[in-house]
């Protein structure tokens, strides 16, 4: 079986628990940080509401809003053109993060297999 393959990464999710997630989309707190989880794959109303609610709620002086798509990106890569959200999608994000009144940063996963040069 090859390493990467749809196939393995299943298998592997079976003897890993991190690829467990609790939901499509969730929040979780650790120390003074409170993190929310989006699915970037696929932005639905539903989720974007309950992220303004949850941020509207949330006490925490840090808030850390991330998916593994990015949801702006600054440069083209192999696969941006697939991997990043929508520019329909970043505009409904970008209106929910405006309407909260705490400074969320933003972040993505990345699957480079190497630093690119700056």
């Amino acid at each position: 079986m090859q390493v990467g393959s749809p196939l393995s990464e299943i298998l592997y999710s079976e003897k890993s628990e991190s690829w467990h997630f609790p939901a499509r989309y969730y929040s979780f707190t650790a120390g003074a940080a409170q993190f929310f989880q989006l699915d970037t794959v696929d932005l639905s109303e539903r989720e974007l509401r309950w992220l303004d609610e949850e941020l509207a709620k949330s006490t925490a002086p840090w808030k850390v809003v991330y998916g593994h798509y990015q949801i702006y990106s600054a440069t083209r890569g192999d696969n941006d053109a697939e991997q990043t959200t929508s520019s329909s999608d970043c505009c409904r994000f970008s209106r929910n993060m405006g309407s909260s009144s705490t400074s969320v940063a933003t972040t993505t996963t990345s699957r480079s297999s190497s630093p690119k040069a700056a």
